[in-house]
């Protein structure tokens, strides 16, 4: 974190966090560890796959957020 943020700016983050949680029910690192299982690569008939950024929990989020605001 950036050692010169204003006040005012850590409130700004604090809310928004605040907020992200009252909608998830997940913590910021644990929103994150959730997206970085989903990066990793997975098996199909024997062959490597990445999960589509369309089919990840994090896209989901991210307009359940925008519909909240």
């Amino acid at each position: 974190m950036r050692k010169d943020i204003s006040a005012s700016r850590k409130k700004q983050y604090i809310n928004v966090l605040s907020e992200i949680y009252d909608i998830t029910n997940k913590t910021p690192s644990q929103l994150i560890c959730e997206a970085k299982e989903e990066e990793q690569p997975y098996i199909v008939n024997g062959l490597p796959r990445i999960r589509d950024i369309n089919d990840r929990k994090i896209t989901d989020l991210g307009k359940e957020v925008l519909e909240h605001i």
